[in-house]
């Protein structure tokens, strides 16, 4: 991570990543700029990022759910089995 800063502020923020998610990445260097470059401020943006990883982690299980679900799906019930959760068909 690169940051300028002038006079406590963040003028410019670069974060270099090989990220699979360089949208959020690109999010993070813009939410740091115009931020006091302080504890106050970094947690600000820290806590947005907070959010962002929880959201991608929800994404991130329901592509897993749609991609992996329903060859499970399909191997559970030729089981005889329910869904996902071993439970037994009536």
């Amino acid at each position: 991570m690169h940051i300028e800063s002038r006079k406590g502020i963040i003028l410019d923020a670069r974060v270099f990543s090989d990220s699979l998610y360089p949208g959020l990445i690109e999010a993070l260097a813009q939410a740091l700029h115009d931020v006091t470059y302080d504890a106050t401020g970094v947690d600000q943006v820290a806590t947005l990022a907070h959010a962002w990883l929880a959201a991608l982690s929800w994404v991130s299980r329901v592509v897993l759910f749609l991609v992996v679900a329903p060859g499970a799906i399909g191997r559970a019930h030729a089981r005889g089995m329910c869904c996902s959760w071993g439970q037994r068909s009536l």
